[in-house]
């Protein structure tokens, strides 16, 4: 007879999603995600075979609660620059409300945290970047034809700038303690394509 779980399961996986959020996979121990999520170490190991596949779960949840919310109405809609500086400033506003310096980006931690060197998360930080740049083209894209009737060759090249700036403003962001260094940032790369638009 199966035992009935006496556990949440999203809500022990958002726990382990925020103490890897805010102190990385390698950082994190089994011990450090059993006093996290309250399970122990035998059901984490039963629910998810491992650390790597906690971490898989939890960056699936970051995915759908975290990041989908914000790229949805450019995804969805038509949406232009105004939304996309909505997009950053969203962000830099929750950090900011959350103190800084925060837990920058799940994705973009796991991304400078396990580079090249991890390929069991690879997938999800690729899917996330092409998720993000494929949003902010439909944005750009619409605005382009917005001001000029056509669609600019310049919106891939835009698309892709602005999903790295966003990589690297919220890296930044675990390092500084005033958002007004991520704002100025951020005006000045939207600076950039406004031109690029004109």
């Amino acid at each position: 007879m199966t035992r009935r779980k006496t556990y949440n399961l999203p809500e022990v996986t958002r726990l382990a999603m925020e103490r890897f959020w805010r102190h990385g996979f390698y950082a994190s121990s089994i011990e450090d995600l059993v006093a996290a999520t309250g399970l122990t170490r035998a059901a984490l190991y039963a629910e998810f075979d491992d650390k790597a596949g906690l971490f898989r779960a939890g960056l699936a949840l970051y995915s759908q609660e975290v990041v989908g919310p914000l790229l949805a109405p450019m995804e969805s809609s038509p949406a232009g620059l105004a939304d996309l500086k909505k997009y950053f400033e969203t962000q830099i506003a929750r950090a900011e409300q959350a103190g800084l310096p925060g837990p920058g980006c799940l994705i973009a931690n796991t991304m400078v945290e396990c580079g090249p060197h991890d390929e069991s998360f690879s997938a999800a930080v690729s899917q996330h970047l092409k998720r993000m740049t494929e949003a902010f083209r439909l944005a750009l894209q619409y605005e382009s034809l917005q001001r000029t009737g056509r669609r600019l060759p310049e919106v891939e090249r835009l698309a892709w700038y602005l999903t790295i700036s966003a990589q690297g403003l919220w890296s930044v962001s675990r390092v500084v303690s005033d958002a007004k260094v991520l704002r100025v940032y951020a005006e000045d790369f939207f600076r950039q394509v406004e031109r690029s638009l004109s």
